[in-house]
């Protein structure tokens, strides 16, 4: 039977002038490292900011569940700007954020999709 990998990274996301922004990002692989499925957990959040999120990563899902490629939806998510934003600890791939779905975008990037395929940089 084929064993599955939930990989959690912590994040936090600190906006100048606001409070920050912690969250848990679940990604789910297979044996050989690829992305099954992605969850996104949020402290302190609105409940419009959660159901956006909760929208994109099902999204992602979806998509991932009928093998469209990554790359897509990074191409579609990254740079998407709303609130909170600004400067991610704890993440060893992205620095700085335009919002959670930025970040997830950019995450997702650096850990899965190959250099050679990258249309962007991470950060």
């Amino acid at each position: 039977m084929p064993r599955c990998v939930c990989i959690t990274q912590k994040f936090l996301i600190k906006p100048d002038g606001g409070p920050p922004l912690k969250g848990y990002l679940l990604m789910d692989e297979d044996e050989h490292g690829n992305l099954l499925s992605v969850n996104v957990e949020l402290s302190k959040e609105g409940s419009m900011s959660r159901a956006l999120i909760h929208a994109v990563v099902t999204c992602i899902n979806r998509g991932l569940e009928f093998g469209m490629p990554l790359s897509i939806f990074v191409d579609e998510f990254r740079g998407w700007r709303f609130e909170p934003s600004g400067p991610v600890e704890c993440s060893g791939n992205v620095n700085r954020c335009e919002s959670v779905a930025d970040y997830i975008a950019r995450e997702l990037e650096a850990r899965y999709i190959p250099r050679s395929e990258a249309t962007c940089t991470t950060n």
